[in-house]
């Protein structure tokens, strides 16, 4: 029986902030900075009463110190041996082993509540038969589980495969980014490459892909909005910054080519474009070798 009107709008909001295997710089980090100052009673305001301002918490306890059987356990109410999911990996564990027709999400649906996950589900969500017909197809990366209405879920393997992240102003929101290029290839860049265009070989480089060719890049890295005054005139602000995976702030960082070429102006003179010229030759030494550009998992 579904809820009325008037008992869905006097039930709280509950939003759940689920964490696990956070490094120690993210675990020191307020995880409402920047919702802290939300008007009282609201469902960011809620959220966040008893969350420790350096997102450390003095009592915490968990029944099994692993990840999927650890979700499980919060999307069930029950222990491993009872929800089944003993591990990380299939066929005890994983996304698999979890009877997905009786969880918090289902119950709280037929209490009347609208139901949304956002980022990470059980391990091997994505990319492996979750919905159980036989195949490993398009199907089971569209598969919602029962009981929730917005299903915003992150696909294996791309969970695990960060090379930047997108850190907002006056918040720590990480927005990973995950792999999607294949094939042998090299990146070609020089000092005109700004912004997008700096990211992109970074996140080529850290991830194997294939070489960098050319020199560095102008280093200009931020996120910026615009705001417009009382007089008309209009004032541009950061809003976010792009870090990498080893720390690195790419703003005023110039991406290092990993092998360096230069069009000087004798080329430009004789229209030779010598970093083209590199990138064709270090493309086909690639080749030769037969070796395929991306290692998967």
């Amino acid at each position: 029986m579904q809820a009325t009107v008037e008992e869905v709008f006097r039930a709280p909001n509950l939003t759940e902030l689920y964490s696990s295997g956070s490094d120690a710089p993210l675990i020191h980090t307020d995880p409402c900075t920047g919702y802290r100052g939300a008007p009282a009673g609201s469902p960011l305001a809620l959220a966040c009463v008893n969350v420790p301002t350096d997102g450390t918490f003095t009592n915490s306890f968990v029944t099994n110190a692993l990840c999927a059987p650890s979700r499980a356990t919060f999307l069930t109410g029950q222990y491993s041996h009872n929800h089944g999911v003993l591990s990380n990996a299939p066929p005890n564990g994983g996304v698999t082993a979890l009877d997905d027709t009786r969880t918090l999400a289902t119950w709280m649906q037929a209490a009347g509540y609208r139901t949304g996950m956002i980022g990470k589900y059980l391990n091997f969500y994505g990319g492996i038969d979750v919905n159980r017909d036989g195949t490993l197809d398009i199907e089971d990366a569209k598969y919602v589980p029962p009981g929730w209405d917005d299903w915003d879920v992150l696909l294996d393997p791309s969970t695990y495969l960060m090379y930047q992240y997108t850190i907002n102003r006056d918040a720590g929101f990480q927005q990973p980014r995950p792999q999607n290029f294949y094939g042998p290839m090299v990146v070609m860049q020089n000092e005109r490459s700004a912004s997008d265009a700096e990211m992109f070989p970074a996140g080529f480089k850290a991830l194997g892909l294939g070489k960098v060719v050319g020199v560095p890049t102008m280093g200009a890295v931020i996120g910026t909005g615009s705001y417009t005054l009382l007089d008309g005139s209009a004032i541009r602000t950061p809003g976010s910054g792009v870090w990498t995976t080893t720390s690195q702030n790419m703003e005023n960082y110039g991406v290092p080519p990993d092998v360096h070429v230069d069009n000087t102006p004798a080329d430009f003179v004789k229209g030779r474009d010598a970093q083209i010229e590199k990138a064709v030759e270090v493309l086909k030494a690639e080749l030769a070798t037969k070796k395929p550009s991306t290692a998967q998992p």
